[in-house]
């Protein structure tokens, strides 16, 4: 049986342009990440975020896939350590638990131009090079509920195009989401789903989705961010 382990971090897109005091309302959303091969699913992970104006917690954590001999895979996900992040600030700060009470591993600030330590760019328009303009699709019904679309293309790491579908949900305009995009008559609308295609064989390689879990915030979660906040001094 083989394993394989692999650090998941979230891609965080929320530039450093948006004001992060207005912008992010409260709630908990799932981050739902899968990749593909040719027509089939090589991986999925999902991990917790928290937010609310100004803060956002990440969740972190490992993830082993195991294969058998018959090429059988079993995902388990684990996590590690969490991610407050003060998005006025920069500055990200590491913790064993999710718990008022847990215990601080590291402290240190994030620029635009650098990466956060293991995982991708923070901001998004750091992030992603789009190139050329962002054009509108056709609206689509998944899961019973309407979406409207749009598409542009995205320059990766390894300077290869990607085409990319965004889909928009303009009824949750103040969750945490991948990116923002202005709709005369509807301000900024929320991208919720984000599907990457490799344009030269029309496959999907990479699927990002958010799924809202709360509009409010625990009691002990309300603790969790007023405590955390007051330990992200460098």
């Amino acid at each position: 049986m083989k394993f394989r382990q692999v650090l998941i971090y979230f891609l965080f897109m929320t530039s450093c342009k948006e004001n992060p005091e207005t912008d992010l309302h409260v709630g908990k959303v799932i981050s739902e990440f899968k990749s593909f091969k040719g027509d089939s699913l090589v991986f999925s992970s999902k991990i917790n975020i928290w937010y609310k104006p100004g803060y956002a917690i990440e969740e972190l954590g490992i993830t082993t896939i195991s294969t058998d001999t018959n090429r059988h895979s079993k995902v388990i996900y684990s996590p590690t350590k969490y991610l407050f992040i003060d998005l006025k600030r920069k500055v990200f700060s590491e913790y064993d638990s999710f718990k008022p009470s847990a215990k601080k591993l590291k402290v240190y600030s994030q620029s635009d131009s650098t990466l956060i330590e293991g995982g991708w760019n923070f901001y998004w328009d750091k992030n992603v090079e789009i190139q050329g303009k962002i054009s509108t699709l056709p609206d689509t019904i998944e899961n019973g509920k309407l979406y409207e679309r749009i598409e542009f293309y995205q320059k990766g790491f390894d300077s290869t195009r990607f085409y990319c579908i965004g889909y928009i949900d303009c009824q949750r305009s103040n969750m945490f989401s991948y990116m923002k995009v202005f709709i005369p008559g509807k301000s900024n609308c929320p991208v919720v789903k984000l599907i990457m295609i490799e344009k030269k064989n029309n496959k999907k390689i990479m699927e990002l989705s958010l799924i809202q879990q709360s509009n409010e915030l625990s009691n002990t979660e309300q603790l969790i961010f007023s405590k955390w906040s007051k330990n992200s001094n460098l």
